[in-house]
């Protein structure tokens, strides 16, 4: 395999990528460059290879920062009409930007005898224990119901949020 290959799958010491459209984009950039080895090209097709490899590489993460967490996970995974938006509601959470720092930290569920943020704590917080694949039956459905796991540099963020006390920042 190729050292790009390789680095995206761990072997390279860098960062590493999550998730299946990731590895879709850099193993045909990988068969991309397998297929110029066959024939002859000038180096600026290897350039231009390089450069197209590092404009698709890895997305930025999510920093543990509600705007970016607002922007990044809960307006497209969370927010939309039949789950936490003010005409969805699901379990009285309404997580549209403006309405998710109120609707979270400190605030009960009311559902479950938890709170939904529980500053500082990331284990006592309901967000992240239905966010975490596993998800005890007792709390019902794990999230987000549509759309699959979140990646999980976005469940990090969310975590070191908490933990560094859920500032409304």
């Amino acid at each position: 395999m190729s050292g790009l290959y390789k680095l995206y799958e761990g072997g390279g010491g860098g960062s590493v990528c999550r998730g299946a459209a990731e590895t879709y984009v850099l193993y045909n950039l990988y068969e991309a460059a397998a297929s110029l080895k066959r024939t002859p090209c000038s180096p600026a097709s290897y350039v231009l290879l390089v450069l197209a490899a590092l404009l698709a590489g890895c997305p930025d993460p999510v920093p543990p920062q509600l705007f970016a967490i607002q922007e990044r996970v809960f307006t497209p995974s969370c927010a939309f009409s039949s789950c936490h938006s003010s005409a969805g509601h699901a379990g009285e959470l309404v997580l549209e930007r403006g309405a998710s720092f109120a609707q979270l930290v400190g605030r009960q569920s009311s559902q479950f005898a938890l709170a939904r943020v529980a500053a500082g704590q990331p284990d006592q917080s309901l967000l992240v224990i239905k966010l975490r694949p596993g998800t005890p039956a007792a709390l019902d459905d794990h999230m987000p119901r549509t759309g699959g796991q979140i990646d999980d540099d976005a469940l990090a963020a969310i975590v070191e949020w908490i933990r560094r006390g859920a500032p409304d920042d």
